[in-house]
């Protein structure tokens, strides 16, 4: 016990450190998630509140496993999410191949810099492109017969390709950064001969990509709501209601608080087992190949012309596609007169841009300081309770995002409903940016971190001078992944406001496009929509431009739980 506190004294700094994130997450995450998980076992009354109301026991356990609705939610949940890591994951592997066998290194930073595009447009607008697009009488390009969207037979094969294409240029990174890794791995033994194109190319590919499987497999239960939520319509409920559409349905729409908290519960369970399983998987099996400490493609070897020729016609039919919605965001809707009656000006001046431009840049610099805060004590191997302190971040990983039932109980009693406040208080903290920006520094630094420990540098010192000086590239990466999330979504603006002109202005879209005023909706297919979401856009991929080159492998980890 000596030695034990001995170490704690020793490590004061850490501790000290992380106590205003863990009162920020005590109060907007544990307390209300302790409180949440009352709310499966009783008969919830709002003017009751969770500890007045009366106590139902497994009542609504049974009813919600007796549910039709909830089954069927259940196994969409399961068909759409496993049939996008499978189809992303293959789609991902083919790419990151197809790159990696292409001779110049600024057309494969050209081409998944285009790859990643898709992700930085919001899923609002991604959603709404493809209503339009596959519209039997909007549709600029085809001549489309039939309600594609409304047919249960497409509805699920469609969303997932349309998810895939939105979201493969993260696993596509991450297989090339693979593939670098052991080029350049290659390149250090000199002497030998180099490996087959399978051994160089392939096997490290495919490695990278089962553990974006693994990773993906710890969010079996949750899916792209946003994207969802506007594409879904009655005609495809039976396959395409999801358990966070369900969820949505029941709690925020039906008010029945009690269901949709026992199926958040249920999801909650699920999804903390997966994620402790996927933890060890890539700890054990993966880590190096997430974070080799190699630079992305810099590193790759040249290859026989005919795997060069097939790469440039995989990488040219791929980047074609992914140029579709850039043609349609950015230049179509500015080519067609708008009927709508409204002017863009007139969108522009009504939809808070400076608002939420300072809001979330604030809770974007917050969630940075506490992402520094929570990634720091993971730097130190023999930290007394550092495994415990793990695992307490990846259940807080999992208690929502800004928009749990819970969270918006809260927000009710605090009184901050129809603010922006919710919104941003929320959503500062993503605790996986800790795990990445920790795993960054120990793939690549851990030996100076104990070079410094064994010379007894202040920890202080060590903290500013080592670990901010060595990680301050990707963690501004994570700081403008985490804006950029803030700025396009528009569920939890649409969630805790009430008022529309206090909308974000990626909300502002939605309430356009199903406004239940005829004079107040825009009709689908107007181009005005697609001007006002072109210019929500920009700023999101001017960021991608602006931050590429530190949009490592590592960096983008963090972004897949968001998918």
């Amino acid at each position: 016990m000596h030695s034990f506190f001995r170490r704690v004294w020793t490590y004061r700094f850490h501790y000290v450190l992380i106590v205003p994130a863990l009162i920020w997450i005590l109060v907007f995450k544990l307390l209300p998630f302790l409180f949440a998980t009352r709310v499966p076992f009783i008969h919830f009354q709002l003017h009751k509140g969770i500890i007045g109301s009366e106590w139902a026991g497994m009542s609504n356990l049974t009813k919600m496993f007796a549910n039709p609705a909830f089954r069927s939610a259940f196994m969409n949940t399961v068909l759409i999410k496993g049939g996008y890591i499978l189809i992303c994951a293959v789609a991902a592997l083919v790419l990151a191949l197809a790159v990696s066998a292409l001779r110049s290194r600024k057309l494969r930073t050209a081409l998944t810099t285009l790859l990643l595009v898709p992700y930085f447009i919001p899923s609002i607008i991604f959603a709404y492109m493809a209503l339009v697009l596959v519209s039997s009488t909007q549709s600029p390009p085809l001549s489309i017969q039939g309600l594609v969207w409304g047919d249960v037979r497409l509805f699920q094969p469609m969303l997932i390709l349309l998810e895939v294409l939105k979201t493969c240029g993260i696993p596509v990174v991450i297989a090339l950064a693979a593939i670098g890794s052991r080029h350049a791995a290659v390149r250090q033994r000199e002497g030998e001969a180099i490996p087959s194109f399978v051994r160089m190319n392939v096997i490290p590919a495919t490695r990278a990509i089962t553990a974006f499987m693994v990773l993906q497999l710890s969010t079996l239960l949750t899916t792209n709501f946003e994207l969802i939520h506007l594409l879904n319509n009655p005609l495809v409920r039976s396959v395409g209601d999801t358990l966070d559409i369900y969820m949505f349905r029941e709690g925020m729409m039906g008010l029945n608080v009690s269901g949709a908290g026992t199926v958040w519960l249920i999801q909650f369970i699920v999804q903390l087992l997966l994620t402790g399983l996927a933890y060890f998987l890539i700890r054990g099996a993966f880590l190096k190949d997430l974070f080799s400490g190699y630079a992305d493609t810099n590193e790759l070897q040249d290859v026989q012309k005919g795997g060069r020729i097939v790469g440039i016609a995989v990488s040219v039919l791929f980047a074609l596609i992914a140029l579709v919605p850039m043609y349609f965001l950015f230049i179509h809707p500015f080519t067609v007169q708008s009927n709508s009656g409204y002017s863009l000006a007139a969108l522009l001046e009504r939809s808070n841009f400076t608002l939420y431009l300072v809001f979330s840049m604030a809770a974007a610099i917050a969630g940075l300081l506490m992402t520094v805060a929570l990634a720091y004590p993971m730097t130190v191997p023999d930290l007394p309770g550092r495994g415990l302190y793990k695992g307490f971040l990846i259940a807080v990983m999992l208690m929502g995002s800004g928009t749990a039932m819970h969270e918006y109980l809260l927000a009710g009693s605090l009184g901050m409903l129809n603010t922006i406040f919710p919104t941003m208080l929320f959503g500062i903290l993503t605790v996986i940016h800790a795990f990445v920006l920790s795993a960054i520094f120990n793939s690549k630094y851990a030996d100076l971190k104990q070079q410094a420990s064994a010379e007894k540098r202040g920890e202080m010192r060590t903290f500013f001078s080592l670990f901010i000086s060595k990680v301050w590239k990707p963690l501004l990466t994570l700081g403008m992944l985490q804006f950029v999330s803030l700025w396009n979504s528009y569920y939890s603006s649409f969630l805790y406001i009430a008022n529309k002109d206090r909308f974000s202005p990626i909300t502002q879209i939605w309430s356009l496009l199903s406004s239940a005023d005829p004079k107040q909706r825009i009709p689908l297919g107007d181009p005005l929509l697609l001007q006002y979401g072109a210019i929500v856009a920009l700023l999101p991929l001017i960021l991608l431009i602006v931050f590429r080159k530190w949009l490592t492998s590592e960096v983008l980890l963090g972004e897949i739980r968001r998918l």
